[in-house]
């Protein structure tokens, strides 16, 4: 081979290697792009949170979500945030029937509260569930917070008992203040989805919930509809219920 030929060959290598070095380094430099647009992406989904309230989780399902019709907490004691939370809790577990069990299926209505929540019914695993109330307490979470009587204003305040005890247990933070200074949001849910299943999913729903019950108790349109009070007579307390439960709202995007 010539000098001449030589050369050209060694320039052509040249050049080619040049060519191969820009189109990684361009590639290299997409990627960096890329990475940079979906970190910035990523830091626009956290939602500012009010001084003192938990850092939001990434928007995820959070969207606008439809704030699900529910009967309201009987138990007058409670403030409206934690009654706002209670209507979120069983807006995925109960539709807010204070008077439901798992039966593995679409739920049994009852009309003796003293036999719960002590009722188990087989699961799809095959297990044994006793999940009864408008928050699905099982038997022994129930007996763990004191038992006591099932009625539907215990049932509130073990429920929010409950949830503050699960809540600074995994967070080591107060829920009450937490929800009064930024509401409830996907922090708090994704904190509690552990002890209420509902909350595992259409976060959305619940938040729409909450906002949905705080605005109707500030205008005074809370819906309080107080369960018929078990009958000596079986038969008749279960017709009494079931009359309550018809002229309650219908609950909606139940998990």
């Amino acid at each position: 081979m010539s000098n001449e030929n030589a050369a050209g060959a060694l320039m052509e290598g040249l050049l080619s290697g040049a060519s191969k070095r820009a189109d990684i380094d361009n590639q290299k430099a997409q990627t960096e792009l890329a990475a940079a647009q979906a970190a910035r992406a990523s830091v626009a989904s956290y939602a500012p949170q009010a001084q003192g309230a938990p850092s939001a989780a990434p928007a995820g399902d959070a969207g606008a979500g439809k704030a699900v019709a529910t009967a309201d907490p009987v138990n007058a004691d409670l403030a409206p945030h934690q009654r706002a939370f209670l209507n979120a809790v069983s807006a995925g577990e109960s539709g807010g029937k204070y008077n439901i069990r798992y039966d593995g299926g679409a739920g049994s209505t009852f009309g003796d509260f003293a036999q719960h929540p002590g009722i188990f019914a087989k699961t799809p695993d095959g297990k044994l569930s006793s999940a009864a109330g408008r928050y699905m307490f099982t038997k022994s979470t129930w007996d763990s917070m004191g038992g006591g009587d099932f009625s539907p204003a215990n049932q509130d305040t073990k429920a929010w008992q409950l949830a503050t005890q699960r809540y600074a247990a995994t967070t080591g933070r107060n829920l009450d203040t937490d929800l009064q200074n930024g509401g409830l949001n996907q922090s708090i849910l994704t904190a509690l989805s552990p002890t209420w299943a509902a909350f595992k999913s259409k976060h959305g729903d619940k938040i729409a919930t909450y906002n949905d019950s705080l605005s109707r108790y500030s205008s005074g349109k809370a819906r309080s509809i107080q369960p018929s009070a078990p009958a000596a007579n079986p038969a008749s307390g279960a017709i009494n219920i079931m009359q309550s439960i018809l002229q309650q709202p219908t609950a909606r995007g139940v998990n």
